[in-house]
Parts: structure tokens; sequence; C-alpha cells
């Protein structure tokens, strides 16, 4: 009794194809972030400003005390740490300041405890990244845990090795 398979679909390309090469982690990472954008987008697009109270979250984020660009997402938990709803999340301008958003019309997280995760990107001056690893790899990642307060609150990010 012979088999047949399905074509594969390439999440990423959205078309069928055969093939049993493996995907790198770079593609794999990509794929990813395009689709965490693109679900961002959508669900940003409603225009609708119910949802749950926000508090507005801005800071600075520096590599020993030098501007960077990076992601702060802050991820609400739960008591032991699952997550709790919607994340929020800014990314820093050349000055190292950012803005956490809820969705595309909303700034703000969701107070009381969150689950921060700060990502670094590769220095620009370092120049072209020689691989798509190396552009999405970062740089350096930090987690820890923060209560974000009624009120809103600035945190400033001062990491070091």
């Amino acid at each position: 009794m012979a088999t047949t398979s399905a074509p594969a679909v390439d999440p990423c390309q959205g078309a069928a194809v055969r093939s049993k090469s493996k995907v790198s982690f770079g593609q794999v990472c990509a794929c990813r972030g395009g689709a965490w954008a693109g679900l961002l987008l959508v669900a940003g697009c409603g225009g609708s400003t119910t949802g749950p109270a926000l508090e507005p979250v801005a800071g600075r984020v520096s590599f020993y005390g030098r501007p960077v660009v990076a992601e702060v997402l802050f991820q609400p938990i739960k008591v032991g740490g699952a997550p709790a709803g919607r994340p929020s999340i800014g990314r820093s301008d050349a000055t190292g300041r950012y803005q956490a958003m809820f969705a595309a019309d909303r700034a703000g997280v969701v107070p009381g405890p969150n689950r921060v995760t700060v990502t670094v990107f590769p220095f620009a001056e370092e120049g072209e990244p020689q691989s798509m690893d190396d552009a999405t790899r970062p740089f350096k990642r930090v987690v820890f845990e923060r209560t974000i307060a009624a009120g809103g609150d600035a945190i400033d990010f001062l990491l070091t090795y």
C-alpha cells in the first residue's frame, strides 16, 4: 500500500513546497518576527479604545551609558508566572527612548506584575550583517519581573554585561 503525503506549507511563503531541506534558525526567526509584527498590526487595527485599563510606561535603554536600539516587551503575568493577557511592546529609537504600546492606537501597559524582556539589537556601525542569523540574533537579552503601578511608570534600563 503506497502512502502519499500532502505538500508541506511553508508558513513564511504561504505556498506548498516539496522539499526535505531544513529551515535555518535565521529563517525561522525572520518568519516568526514577521508573523509577530503582523499580529500586532492586525490586533491594533480595530481602532477601539475598549479593553483593559492601561498605565503609561516610557523610558530609555542604554548599554554602558550609551543609548541603544532595543525592543521592550511587557507581558502581564499571573501568580506563578503564567501569561495573563496581551503584551505591550516598545522599540527604542537612536536616542534609546521608548514608549510601550498596547495597540497601534493605545499607549500603555496593563498594571500589575509583568515579565519584562529587553532585547538589544546589534550596533549599526558594526556594518551590514553577514547572514540572516547575524541580523536576527540579539546582542543582549534581559528578562525580569516588574510591577507596573497605577499612574504609570518611567523605567530606564541601564544594561551592562
